[in-house]
């Protein structure tokens, strides 16, 4: 049963699914390459004659589930261990590609901390200098933070 106030835990099925598409793009790349004369290049570069190596998606597919499975097991660790705190916003910077770097100030079991996160653009419109937010402390690792 999941306490009032903390986070369910999430669901392995986002993590999983991401690194199935980038395992579909990978033997895609490969394929795509190995059967046509195509090339995937950045603009402007001279395409290579040869394509991709096997050892491309053959590495890549293993290292994206295990990505995924780190993720995953961080994500709910944070939630099973998570403390809500009110922390105060210290700044509030400009936009940059939709998201805006804020810094909150917080106190956990009697020591200070600062965190800087990248926030998207319209919920960090709310935030002022100085007001309150509720955020959500990994008790393992205080320096962790979410927003609640």
């Amino acid at each position: 049963m999941i306490e009032p106030g903390k986070p369910r835990p999430p669901g392995p099925a986002v993590y999983f699914l991401t690194a199935a598409a980038i395992s579909v793009l990978m033997w895609g790349w490969f394929l795509l390459e190995h059967f046509t004369d195509l090339r995937i290049v950045r603009l402007g570069q001279e395409a290579r004659r040869e394509s991709v190596p096997i050892a491309v998606p053959i590495a890549t597919v293993p290292l994206a589930f295990i990505g995924a499975t780190i993720l995953w097991r961080r994500a709910v660790g944070i939630a099973e261990n998570c403390v809500p705190v009110i922390a105060t916003v210290k700044s509030v910077g400009g936009e940059v590609q939709g998201f805006r770097d804020v810094t909150f100030g917080y106190t956990f079991e009697g020591v200070e901390y600062s965190k800087k996160m990248s926030v998207v653009g319209a919920i960090a419109e709310k935030f002022e200098p100085g007001s309150p937010v509720e955020i959500i402390v990994d008790r393992r690792k205080p320096s962790r933070i979410m927003l609640n």
